[in-house]
Parts: C-alpha cells; sequence; structure tokens
C-alpha cells in the first residue's frame, strides 16, 4: 500500500511538471503569435482621415507650446538692427548659396527613385542643395562642411571678420608665419579659409586682402603637444599656372634663420608682435617698410606686398558669392553654448556682413532630445510629446527672422513621407507624435538619406516661393 501510494504521489508530480511546461510552452507561442501580429499592424497605413485628424488636432491644442514667447529673447532682440523683415524681391538673377554643417554636404545621401508628375525621377545621392538646384533651375552651391560649428561657419561665410595679427612682408614665393583673430583679439580657425565645402578644391586656402588673392593654409594640431590648438599659419601671395607667376614652397627656415637676431628689425619693427617671423632678408624687409601698404615691390626675384596688422581678410567664397541668396544652416554641433542670442548674433553678422536682404534661417533637424541645445526634451513644460509643435530653440529663429524662419523638423514631419512618396505607418504616426522625424527619410540618428534631402529640398523651395526669391 505503501508503494502504490508513492507511485500515486510521483505521478501526481509528474502530470504537475508537464502540465507547468506546456503551460510555459504556450505562454510562449502566444506572445510570440501575437509580438508577430503587433509588428505588421504597426506598418499598416494610416488612413487619410485619421491622419489628417491627427494633424488638425495638434494644431488646435492648448498646450500652449505654439503660442509660447521667450520673453527674456524679446529683450535682447529689441537692440538688433536686423528686424526680420521680409523686403521684395528686386528681381535680379542671383545664385544660391547654401552654408552650413554635413546636413548641408549631404552625409547620408543614397540611391533613391521618387515618382514625380507620373514619371520616375532618380535622385540617388543628391543632397538638398542639388534637389533645390533641381527644384529652381538655379546654379546652386553647396558650402557645407561636416562636424563645423556654428562659429566656424561663420567664419567662413565671412560673418566673423578676420584680421592679421602682425604685419608681415609675403610674395607668390616668400610665405609669413600669421595668425587670424576676430574683433576682440581672439584667435580664429577653420578647415578651409577660403570657406568652400569640401566638394570645391580649386580655391583651398585662398582669400581676398585689399581686393587680391592670397593663399592662407595651416593646420591647427600641435604636433609637439598632440592636441588640437590655434598655431601659426602660413601666408603668401596666391597664383594660378595662368598668371605667368612661378610659384614654390620657400625653403625659408634656413634662407632666412637670421631674420630674427637682426638688430635692424628690433629696431625698427615697433609694430611687430610677439617673435614675428620675417621672410625676407630682415634689413631688405625694413627698408621697404618705406612703401605704402599693399604697394608691390620687387625683390629677390619675387614680388612682394606688405600686410600690416589689423588687415582685414576675407574668405574667397564667402565675398564670391555676397549678393547670392543666403540659405543658412548653422548650430547642429554647437558653438553657440546653448544661448540662442550668441547663435542670431551669429546668423546676424553672415547676414548683415555683405548687406544681403534675401535668406532663409533652416531649422535643425534633429530628434528634440537629440539636438545641440540643452533647452529642450522630448516634451514641454507641461508633459506634453513636442510633436509638431515648436521646440525653444524653434521659436527663438521664429522670433528673430520672422517668414525668413524655414522650420525644417515640423515641414518634415508633416510632408516629409508624402514627398518622398512614402506611405504614413503607425509607427511612424508614433514617432511624428514624440517629434521624431519617421526613419524612413534618415540615414541615421541625425543625417537624411536621399529621399530625406529631397523633402528637406522641396520645404526650402516653397519657402523661396513664399519670400519672392524664385518662381
Amino acid at each position: 500500500m505503501k508503494r502504490q501510494k508513492q507511485s500515486r504521489v510521483k505521478a501526481s508530480l509528474s502530470c504537475l511538471f508537464i502540465i507547468i511546461i506546456l503551460g510555459v510552452g504556450l505562454a510562449v507561442i502566444y506572445k510570440n503569435v501575437n509580438s508577430k501580429k503587433d509588428k505588421p499592424h504597426m506598418d499598416l497605413a494610416v488612413p487619410v482621415e485619421e491622419r489628417e485628424s491627427f494633424y488638425n488636432s495638434e494644431s488646435e491644442s492648448d498646450s500652449g507650446v505654439l503660442d509660447r514667447s521667450l520673453d527674456d529673447l524679446e529683450l535682447l532682440l529689441d537692440g538688433r538692427s536686423l528686424t526680420g523683415s521680409v523686403i521684395p524681391y528686386d528681381g535680379q538673377e542671383r545664385n544660391i548659396v547654401c552654408w552650413g554643417d554635413s546636413m548641408t554636404e549631404g552625409v547620408g545621401a543614397s540611391h533613391a527613385i521618387i515618382n514625380v508628375g507620373g514619371e520616375k525621377l532618380d535622385i540617388s545621392y543628391w543632397t538638398y542643395p542639388d534637389a533645390l538646384e533641381y527644384l529652381t533651375g538655379i546654379d546652386t552651391y553647396n558650402y557645407g562642411v561636416s562636424g563645423e560649428d556654428s562659429r566656424e561657419i561663420a567664419v567662413r561665410s565671412g560673418g566673423i571678420k578676420l584680421y592679421t595679427d602682425r604685419d608681415v612682408v609675403v610674395g607668390y614665393n616668400h610665405s609669413a608665419d600669421v595668425k587670424v583673430t576676430d574683433e576682440y583679439g581672439e584667435p580664429q580657425y577653420v578647415q578651409n579659409f577660403g570657406g568652400y565645402g569640401n566638394a570645391y578644391d580649386d580655391y583651398y586656402g585662398v582669400v581676398y586682402i585689399d581686393g587680391q588673392m592670397y593663399s592662407l593654409t595651416g593646420t591647427s594640431f600641435n604636433d609637439e603637444e598632440w592636441a588640437y590648438d590655434i598655431v601659426d599659419l602660413s601666408l603668401k601671395r596666391y597664383s594660378d599656372i595662368n598668371d605667368g607667376n612661378s610659384v614654390y614652397q620657400s625653403d625659408y627656415d634656413e634662407a632666412y634663420a637670421t631674420a630674427d637676431d637682426n638688430s635692424d628689425v628690433e629696431d625698427s619693427a615697433e609694430v611687430l608682435q610677439n617673435e614675428t617671423k620675417m621672410y625676407i632678408t630682415a634689413s631688405e624687409a625694413m627698408e621697404l617698410y618705406g612703401v605704402d601698404y599693399y604697394e608691390e615691390f620687387e625683390y629677390d626675384d619675387d614680388t612682394c606686398i606688405v600686410i600690416p596688422a589689423g588687415t582685414l581678410v576675407t574668405p574667397k567664397a564667402a565675398l564670391d558669392h555676397s549678393n547670392d541668396i543666403l540659405i543658412l544652416e548653422i548650430g547642429s554641433n554647437g558653438g553657440w553654448q546653448g544661448d540662442y542670442s550668441k547663435l542670431i548674433e551669429q546668423y546676424d553678422s553672415i547676414i548683415e556682413r555683405f548687406g544681403s536682404p534675401y535668406y532663409i534661417i533652416v531649422g535643425d533637424t534633429d530628434d528634440p532630445e537629440d539636438s545641440a541645445d540643452p533647452n529642450q526634451g522630448m516634451k514641454d513644460e507641461n508633459g506634453n510629446w513636442v510633436g509638431i509643435f515648436e521646440t525653444y530653440w524653434e521659436t527663438a529663429l521664429r522670433q528673430a527672422y520672422g517668414d525668413h524662419f524655414f522650420n525644417t523638423r515640423v515641414y518634415m514631419l508633416t510632408n516629409g513621407l508624402s514627398d518622398a512618396g512614402k506611405i504614413t505607418t503607425r509607427r511612424d504616426l508614433n514617432n511624428i507624435k514624440k517629434g521624431k522625424i519617421p526613419k524612413k527619410l534618415r540615414a541615421d540618428w541625425t543625417h537624411f538619406n536621399s529621399l530625406g534631402y529631397y523633402s528637406k529640398a522641396m520645404g526650402i523651395y516653397q519657402k523661396g516661393i513664399e519670400l519672392g526669391y524664385w518662381d
């Protein structure tokens, strides 16, 4: 009897164990089946009525984000000479120049074909300036450089004025060490002082000084310190193979090694600063200070010029395109320390440097919590998702530039998929509700693919029509 009882207990336990195993297995199967059902559900297209209802309800929300104004910023904007008012276009034929970082350069551009007017259009590896040129029929220049912050773009585009920090004598074959500083005496450095984007290398490092071209090159990498630092640059007169000047790099370190020790230099160069080197014979250089600044003179089979400290230096691309329609997109890589007034000051400097009244300010396209602005996140101050409302950054730019401001992120949320010929799925709509641009338009966490760049160009194109810059 005892053995029979033990057998029954063992059998019961075995049955219970089997039931538990089966239950767990069924639960796993159920979960997998439901998750598989959920995935295609998320990829289903959102009905047009539901999508429009979402956009309408968002725009009518009483969360107050769209109506918010930044009072502190308004006080700072009161003293600006640039008001953001729209000046009627004068009808003059102009090119378009796009200044920016990797989002302008077009990192992430990809193979893509879209349907336009019933016909296929190959937009493979198009950047937004490529697409904008196609849409407008106007020559469009892409001066985007990956990784640059707002300060560096303001330097390249001529907004932050550059000045030589010492007196130098340079020729076609004789270069001199120099730094360039802003109006406060702070040394400035960019990858290409010529101002061009990475696709243009014919005039790398070429700048204008008193209407003439010079080559300003060098690196900010200090080999001794193994760190990035502002070091001396090399300045010399620019020439190409067609202008009759033979150009070569002088071995000045050896030829003019005694220049710093020459007593004539020390006695006469009162304006020279901080152990300045002159790369022509020292005594001859000082004698030549009797000529007027910028007056050419022959020395050692070279045509030289004296350039004094404090001379204005202008990137070639900035001056050459000073009359173009400006498309400006800066700040995604920082350079303004989360201070809207500083960023606006940099924008203003670019616009006002050459007095261009025709410009478009392009808003940031990062997801709100990933942007360079430390003042914003995925939700507003009331705990609501940002969605298609303005972020603080976007509000600041709208207040500063009015109708010149193009809210790229919001445009991409509401028009990006339709511009690219893509359906809006529930997954897309969920991301849009959070203010995140659909992944179908992105190459990575921040950059667009060519579908995204095309849509961005469509929005800028429409903004240009609104401002009267093109038909």
